[in-house]
């Protein structure tokens, strides 16, 4: 009886979740959020639910709550890049370094693109390690050539 009910729970969280997505690709965020809600209700450990609430949160403004669904999501997929991006960003924008630093140094070196790149080098430069920031904006350099974000870096080391 307990698994049929866990099944249920999070059948109905896929299928808000669904509805979700559409309320969210009509930009009706208000819809998006409270269909979300719901989801993360039936089932907390849906981690598609717990990144679409936090990126919609973080498009509604509530940077704050935004945090606290993407650091779900991130807990439950720590190796998702996208959520370690979106994280990271939102933590910049309230001065978190530190936060954002955690979370994008725990990255593995394979995935990191120009972007991920980009945001450690940032962090690593607001959060007072310009040696830090240096050391990896010469590796971006050498990863990504024709970037003109990392050049603009180099510019400035």
């Amino acid at each position: 009886m307990i698994a049929a009910l866990c099944c249920l729970l999070a059948g109905s969280a896929a299928s808000l979740y669904q509805s979700a997505l559409q309320a969210y690709s009509r930009n009706d965020l208000s819809s998006t959020q409270a269909l979300l809600e719901k989801a993360k209700a039936a089932d907390p450990r849906h981690f598609p639910t717990r990144f679409l609430l936090g990126a919609a949160l973080v498009r509604l403004e509530r940077v704050p709550e935004a945090i606290v669904e993407l650091e779900s999501a991130h807990a439950l997929r720590p190796a998702e890049v996208d959520v370690v991006k979106l994280l990271a960003i939102q933590y910049n924008s309230l001065g978190r370094f530190a936060d954002s630093l955690r979370v994008l140094a725990a990255t593995p070196e394979k995935p990191r693109d120009e972007e991920l790149y980009l945001l450690l080098i940032e962090s690593h430069h607001e959060s007072g390690s310009p040696d830090e920031a240096g050391r990896l904006t010469r590796r971006a350099s050498s990863r990504f050539p024709s970037s003109a974000a990392v050049n603009a870096w180099m510019a400035s080391s």
